[in-house]
């Protein structure tokens, strides 16, 4: 049965309702609403800044060190635009909400929410991976039974990072998580909570993490070598061929390439440096047992330099992020010989490791059926126009949002397999 004639306002309530009932991803990481465009809205390639928890160094002694506290920031581009278009007839308007939800908006939003988590999920090469180095390439590490040891390692090095215990996610592809799934089903727990998942097929939560899965997970598609981590393990490979540079310096975020270098480097791709441990982030102290390990942050062929993050700090100070070194000792990449298989990935992490900020966008004058909203972070635009020729609606949903991996250090990739 009809109701009132659907106004922009309440279209736009559940088009917002409906994103967030399908985003995954973007439903796991921090959310920003950025008001300083409210009203006059915004346009692509406008900037937000982004305050970085400040970092102090420790002082030991009665005598006081006064540290001068530098803030930082990280800039965030409002760079993406998405929206659906689509047309209805004035007849559509006056059917009930739900009818018009099913027929009109769920499909539309669909489509978005799958772009929409599709950039997101761009950002997986920023953050630093755990790759077994007892298997063979072709292995799939949840077809072990130590699977639960690789989401501790997780727990753990997120424990490191002084990541908080509430808010950590797993996003799993669909493959690896039904082998999870089968793995977990005669483990000791909540006989309840295993049924669940088993009977729905669906990931809850497990040592700490509310797992989730998404059928937008990228493939990761490493260089001729996939880079050693060894993390935790402190593990000797046979297999593993060094490349060695010169000395390191500090805040050093680079490396030269030899001409002769035979490796290609993709962004993503994780390099560990012989001899160099990681630090607390605030004690400072060595965890002697745990490699440091970098991320290639933009592809990279022979005779150029491979770019990497974090830059390296070894001095004694409050941005020290590894072990003291002799500027003047070689320093060597250990590779592990893995070949360009694409291989599947899950990511493990707490929602600050990434952030999405949405913005008002503008708003025409010459329309009579606008409106914008804002949801749980999110803020999302309609906009119709009478077309009097095609006694139609010609009408859009737009969202002008950006998005940036903030913190890489709470966040945590683990290479499943090679896809079949």
């Amino acid at each position: 049965m009809a109701s009132n004639i659907l106004t922009p306002d309440i279209i736009l309530r559940e088009a917002l309702y409906l994103l967030h009932q399908k985003m995954v991803f973007g439903s796991m990481i921090h959310r920003k609403y950025e008001d300083e465009f409210k009203g006059s809205g915004a346009k692509i390639g406008d900037e937000i800044l982004i305050r970085r928890p400040n970092t102090y160094k420790i002082r030991k002694g009665r005598v006081a060190q006064p540290q001068n506290t530098r803030e930082r920031f990280e800039t965030l581009k409002i760079d993406n635009q998405v929206g659906v278009d689509m047309s209805f007839t004035s007849r559509e308007l006056t059917l009930d909400l739900d009818d018009f939800s099913e027929r009109i908006l769920q499909p539309a939003i669909a489509t978005l929410v799958s772009d929409l988590e599709y950039q997101l999920l761009s950002m997986l090469r920023d953050v630093p991976m755990l790759y077994p180095s007892d298997i063979s390439a072709s292995d799939n590490i949840y077809d072990h039974s130590a699977i639960y040891d690789w989401v501790d390692l997780c727990g753990r090095e997120l424990d490191i990072e002084l990541a908080p215990k509430t808010d950590r996610h797993a996003l799993l592809n669909s493959y690896d998580e039904s082998q999870i799934i089968d793995l977990l089903k005669g483990l000791f727990g909540d006989s309840a909570e295993i049924s669940k998942q088993f009977t729905e097929g669906k990931m809850r939560r497990f040592q700490g993490f509310s797992h989730k899965r998404t059928v937008h997970m990228p493939v990761y598609h490493p260089g001729r070598s996939v880079y050693k981590t060894d993390l935790l393990f402190g593990s000797t490979n046979t297999n593993t061929t060094p490349i060695t540079f010169g000395s390191i310096v500090e805040g050093q975020s680079h490396f030269p390439l030899a001409a002769s270098d035979p490796n290609d480097w993709r962004k993503g791709d994780i390099v560990t440096l012989s001899n160099l441990k990681k630090v607390h982030p605030e004690t400072k102290r060595v965890y002697r047992q745990c490699n440091a390990s970098f991320v290639v942050t933009k592809d990279a062929i022979a005779g150029q330099n491979m770019e990497i993050w974090p830059a390296i700090y070894h001095a004694d100070t409050k941005y020290q992020n590894v072990q003291a070194v002799a500027e003047t000792g070689q320093l060597a990449i250990y590779a592990l010989n893995r070949g360009s298989t694409p291989q599947r990935q899950n990511l493990y992490f707490h929602k600050d490791a990434f952030t999405m900020a949405t913005v008002d966008l503008e708003m025409p004058n010459d329309v009579d059926f606008k409106a914008q909203e804002v949801h749980e972070g999110i803020s999302m635009r309609i906009v119709r126009k009478y077309d009097i020729g095609e006694d139609n609606f010609p009408c859009r949903i737009d969202l002008l949002f950006g998005f940036k991996t903030l913190r890489p250090e709470l966040a945590r990739r683990i290479i499943g397999g090679i896809v079949d």
